[in-house]
């Protein structure tokens, strides 16, 4: 039997990522109809590899539209850009980022009472500059919004159909409130 011991030389593999995290905030927990909600999305290279090819789409929530010209990249105003139909953003190269802001209106109730909202964003990244790219899309974080309205309904009654001079009419006034909130003053 022959024990030896062999040292060899060391290697290093450099491991390479296309990642993008994407946050995203919203301005209100709480809105009613005939609001505006303004969202901000922090677009992240958390990867170890340049992003190329980005692309920012957020769909607007039913019973809301979007407020055109409030797209903003990197403080920059885009008054063209729509999150709806998406628009490109530039390239980040690893730890760089890109912040997006825009708002929407609260047009009318929505029937489950809340919007809630997420963005996409889809991108390109090579590993060595010889690999084919790689495409991905990557979903914020969703946010939501409480929409809260009052619906108030008047219903008045009166205590005699046919009255003549002199006779006192008492009236009755129900209100019911048939939204989501209290409703005061």
């Amino acid at each position: 039997i022959i024990t030896a011991a062999i040292n060899t030389n060391t290697t290093q593999t450099y491991v390479a990522v296309g990642e993008l995290t994407v946050n995203k905030s919203v301005d209100k927990l709480y809105a009613t109809v005939g609001d505006n909600i303004a969202y901000t999305v922090l677009v992240k290279n958390t990867g170890s590899v340049n992003a190329t090819n980005i692309n920012f789409k957020d769909l607007i929530p039913q019973s809301t539209s979007f407020n055109t010209g409030t797209v903003a990249i990197d403080g920059i105003p885009q008054p063209t850009f729509n999150p709806n139909t998406g628009f490109a953003l530039s390239d980040l190269i690893p730890n760089q980022y890109h912040t997006i802001t825009f708002s929407i209106h609260v047009d009318l109730l929505p029937q489950s009472e809340k919007v809630e909202n997420t963005a996409d964003i889809t991108f390109t990244y090579k590993l060595t500059p010889t690999d084919n790219p790689v495409t991905i899309t990557t979903h914020s974080n969703t946010v939501t919004t409480l929409i809260k309205i009052g619906i108030l309904t008047a219903t008045k009654l009166v205590d005699k159909a046919y009255a003549t001079i002199g006779d006192t009419l008492n009236y009755t006034i129900n209100i019911v409130n048939s939204g989501n909130a209290n409703c005061f003053d």
